[in-house]
């Protein structure tokens, strides 16, 4: 009965040349079931198709029920776990208790977990344990300049050599996303730690990569406004000064809108910076050079140079003149980050309107 069986296993691996192979060397893991644990078993592994060669199992360092076996010498189509007579020390088949089906290796999930409450051929799954050398994973962030309060992170996993049936997941102040994609509120001033893992079908972590997200505090903030000109259906606004680029590099930060009395304006809040230089643009137009630019401050079109790009004119005394003498009385109105009205707010950053005045706060 035994040599038929063998003399059919190899008909079969010829009849299935194109099969996945256990090359040698390959360490593949078992965990048995309870059943397969009583009586101090102990456990080997039968490669074969190109031949055939017992191996004897053993324990994983500091695992529980973990069993581990290398295949030997050569590639082998096949392999079969069996449970071992303890009081015996040959493998064969004489001194085999149970075993499992044929099984096939794919080549990345070598972890095999026999079902529970079985004892023959009684069926298990696949998953993947340790790591490979080819799991690289890395971790990325928008945006990719300076993080304040408030802003609107959006956390990105990349991922090479990923094992079938495992997960990734990404973590941050304590809350993990599954999937490459995280979006994540920036939190008070402080470092966070990123934490990107890969997760194998048996919840254990196969690997991770770990970054420091800086979140740093605002301590000063104030508006760049550009009358919103027919021409333009968006805007960017991009700075310099001599720390580098607080809107990032061109064509810079996209600008909000607001409307302030009965005129719409581009504005964006620039942050713990004294004194920038800017460029107002749509990704195509630009406006020319506007140096020396110190708290909040207005500007509109006026007309092209003959380089195509738009001149501007400064008109922060007109608007904060008209602003002073309708927001004194003017009632203040809140709003939260995603422009929703607050009639309570607290503990948080809001955008602050009084009259024509319009402000990002801290409360």
């Amino acid at each position: 009965m035994k040599k038929f069986y063998f003399l059919f296993a190899l008909l079969l691996s010829v009849m299935v040349a194109s099969a996945a192979t256990i090359p040698a060397g390959t360490k593949l893991y078992l965990t048995p079931n309870s059943n397969w644990k009583v009586d101090n078993a102990r456990f080997a592994a039968y490669f074969f198709g190109n031949g055939d060669a017992w191996v004897s199992m053993t324990k994983v360092a500091g695992e529980t029920d973990l069993y581990e076996v290398t295949s030997p010498n050569k590639s082998y189509t096949n392999v079969i776990f069996c449970r071992m007579n303890p009081g015996t020390s040959a493998n064969n088949w004489d001194n085999k208790w149970n075993q499992t089906a044929d099984l096939t290796y794919d080549g990345t999930n070598n972890h095999y977990t026999v079902k529970t409450g079985t004892w023959d051929k009684g069926g298990g799954t696949w998953s993947f344990y340790g790591q490979t050398e080819e799991l690289l994973l890395g971790v990325s962030w928008s945006p990719d300049g300076t993080i304040y309060p408030g802003d609107n992170v959006t956390i990105t996993a990349s991922v090479v050599g990923q094992p079938a049936n495992s997960t990734i997941q990404i973590t941050i102040d304590g809350n993990t996303t599954t999937g490459t994609t995280a979006t994540w509120v920036a939190e008070e001033a402080g470092e966070y730690t990123v934490k990107v893992a890969c997760i194998g079908s048996d919840s254990k972590e196969i690997g991770s990569k770990e970054e420091k997200l800086k979140v740093t505090a605002i301590t000063s903030e104030w508006g760049v406004y550009l009358v919103k000109p027919s021409e333009w259906t968006n805007a960017n606004i991009y700075s310099w000064d001599s720390n580098g680029n607080p809107t990032g590099a061109w064509p810079g930060s996209a600008m909000s809108v607001t409307k302030i009395g009965e005129t719409e304006y581009y504005y964006y809040m620039v942050r713990n910076v004294n004194e920038i230089s800017v460029i107002f643009n749509n990704g195509t137009e630009q406006t020319v050079d506007i140096t020396g630019v110190t708290g909040e401050s207005y500007f509109e079109f006026t007309s092209k140079n003959g380089e195509g790009k738009w001149q501007v004119k400064n008109i922060t005394d007109v608007v904060t003149a008209i602003d002073e003498v309708a927001a004194d009385n003017a009632a203040v109105e809140y709003y939260n980050l995603q422009g929703v009205k607050v009639a309570n707010p607290e503990n948080g950053i809001f955008i602050k309107k009084q009259g024509n005045k319009v402000a990002k706060v801290v409360l």
